[in-house]
């Protein structure tokens, strides 16, 4: 097999001496190479199948067509390299014309050797190569580029890891300040006071009325809120709803009623209302009631629900501790990574450029 073996080379016209000299001359280097006289068959092959180089007869079916064929040829394929050719006598005129279609290069074959357009044929599908073997290289850097960005964060977070450790404050530093609400229930209130110490990095406020928490429900800075659906003022419902829309990464759930720790207790997580007003203007469905209880979570005693807590808050001080670790690790690398970026920014353009 030869070097450009799976190369393919359209020819539109009739056989002349000079095709078959640049066919035999390209198919012992391995082309494949295609002979069509129809413009209609070949316009519908140009556009199921890709050819690296097409060849215009400049009477291709008939006086002047082929030169008019360069537009079709082009419009269906154009990243193929398109040469008019003729063996006859041609006006300057069709020559500007051919250029104007789009063709790359116009070939007199009776003024020149007759392995020309083979050897024109040859040097463009060595640019071929050359192109598409540079792209699968800077394909693979790029994909390798970031493997090694990748690899060398994973690194960073290790170390960082290792070394958090190894100090003194551990993980508790990730647990400072952890608010939990409870709205509703003074006994749950404080059985949470008792399994969450302050001294260990836990946060509990717990309110009677729904009313003093939509009167300062900017200053509840909390992670997780339990509302008691039975308010002596406002439904509990209301004030999830509300907890849940200013504080949307926040933990918020409604119950009915607390009955001490060996009892069952049930709670309903509350999803995000988001809005529903558009253009700012009130709508008559924004007045519609929204039912945002999300998902049942039923614990055989309280304390499944402390340990649910646990668990969050672990969640949490990982979650914490990665974008802790991703700070440090932009600050060690902060030149690093404006290089990188930049290089894989116009790497992701240069292959989109053309897409449509």
């Amino acid at each position: 097999m030869g070097r450009y073996s799976g190369i393919e080379v359209l020819f539109a016209g009739d056989k002349k001496d000079y095709f078959i000299n640049f066919s035999d001359e390209l198919k012992k280097h391995g082309f494949k190479v295609w002979q069509i006289n129809d413009c209609n068959q070949a316009d519908e092959l140009l556009k199921e199948k890709y050819f690296s180089v097409v060849v215009i007869d400049a009477d291709f079916s008939k006086e002047n067509k082929g030169v008019d064929f360069v537009h079709s040829a082009k419009e269906a394929s154009p990243s193929s390299f398109v040469i008019v050719c003729t063996d006859q006598k041609i006006s300057p005129k069709r020559v500007v014309a051919a250029y104007n279609n789009g063709c790359d290069e116009f070939v007199l074959t009776e003024k020149v050797e007759a392995n020309y357009l083979s050897a024109r044929i040859l040097h463009f599908a060595s640019r071929l190569r050359y192109r598409d073997e540079r792209d699968t290289l800077l394909q693979n850097v790029a994909s390798i580029h970031n493997k090694f960005f990748k690899n060398l964060m994973s690194l960073h977070i290790k170390v960082m890891d290792l070394e958090e450790h190894l100090s003194p404050s551990s993980v508790e530093s990730d647990y400072v300040d952890f608010g939990i609400l409870v709205v509703g229930d003074q006994n749950l209130g404080a059985a949470m006071k008792r399994v969450f110490p302050e001294k260990t990095g836990w946060r509990i406020v717990q309110t009677d009325l729904g009313s003093e928490v939509l009167s300062s429900i900017d200053s509840f800075k909390v992670s997780f809120a339990l509302v008691n659906v039975t308010l002596a003022d406002l439904p509990g419902s209301t004030i999830a709803n509300a907890l849940k829309t200013n504080f949307l990464d926040c933990h918020c759930y409604t119950f009915d009623g607390f009955s001490g720790d060996k009892s069952p207790f049930t709670v309903f997580e509350i999803s995000s209302l988001g809005t529903r007003a558009k253009d700012g203007r009130f709508t008559a469905d924004d007045a519609k009631p929204v039912d945002l209880r999300k998902t049942r979570y039923e614990f055989s005693d309280v304390s499944g629900l402390y340990n649910y807590i646990f668990q969050y808050r672990n969640e949490v001080a990982v979650a914490n501790r990665k974008k802790h670790y991703a700070q440090t690790f932009k600050a060690q690398h902060f030149d690093f990574i404006g290089e990188y970026t930049k290089i894989r920014d116009r790497i992701e353009k240069l292959f989109s450029f053309g897409k449509f």
